[in-house]
């Protein structure tokens, strides 16, 4: 367990540099307030699940579960780091397991992922009506721990996987912005929706998460919601055992040049 913890340490210090921090952090406030300023400024009120709310009111719940995908992008980043520099073989030296290594990096962007998406909320209320109770809040930890568990799985295996930078970067960028854009987070998805934008949403695991903190923050947890979780909790476990499978064929190469 120390072992675990030292490094989930590491990881956290690795990841959390300034730049890092800006587009944890910065990204998804300036979302927020420009995208929630501007486009509520013309969209106006609005009936959500009976309630009356505004633009801003809808995208806060989106921008906080977007804050999973960007935690399991840092996963897959600091696995490909790691690889590519040489220092897993370093690490692999020491008396460390692969297991303490997976692990580490599970707990490490499960941390960062909920610790941003909490601050995000904090950031958000002057904002926003929240009228959330104890049972919703903890009901947003659950998705915010699956869905940032899907995502790092994802990413960890594409980490695993890539032998260049420029894929690493392709893959990661494309993958970022197709998720993000072909989910709810930023627009609610109808009958309306092109047929195929709305199956890739309809089946995107940041759709599910989306939705739900989106409910919990109205005080509408319902049972699309307990669909969502069941299925967040099939994939994260078939992604989890795609990720342990590749894990254990990693190449341990200095792809550094």
């Amino acid at each position: 367990m120390i072992k675990i913890i030292r490094m989930s340490y590491r990881i956290i210090r690795a990841v959390t540099d300034a730049n890092t921090l800006g587009f944890l952090l910065m990204m998804p406030i300036l979302y927020l307030v420009i995208m929630g300023v501007m486009m509520g400024s013309f969209i106006g009120s609005f009936k959500y699940y009976g309630h009356e709310t505004n633009y801003i009111m809808f995208l806060a719940p989106g921008i906080i579960a977007s804050q999973v995908l960007t935690g399991g992008s840092m996963a897959g980043w600091s696995l490909w780091m790691d690889k590519r520099t040489g220092m897993i073989e370093q690490i692999f030296s020491m008396p460390y397991r692969k297991s303490d290594y997976l692990i580490g990096i599970i707990i490490a962007m499960t941390i960062i992922s909920i610790i941003s998406s909490m601050i995000m909320l904090i950031f958000s209320i002057p904002f926003i009506k929240i009228i959330m109770t104890v049972s919703d809040f903890l009901f947003i930890i659950l998705n915010l721990f699956l869905g940032t568990l899907f995502f790092g799985m994802l990413n960890l295996t594409i980490g695993i996987i890539v032998k260049s930078n420029q894929f690493m970067n392709l893959i990661s960028n494309v993958l970022y912005m197709v998720l993000t854009f072909a989910s709810s987070i930023f627009y609610p998805i109808s009958q309306n929706s092109p047929a195929v934008l709305k199956y890739i949403s309809d089946t995107n695991p940041l759709t599910y998460v989306s939705n739900c903190i989106r409910d919990a923050f109205f005080n509408n947890i319902n049972g699309n919601d307990y669909i969502s979780i069941f299925l967040l909790v099939i994939l994260s476990l078939i992604m989890t055992l795609i990720t342990i499978l590749t894990y254990r064929k990693i190449k341990f190469v200095n792809l550094y040049v």
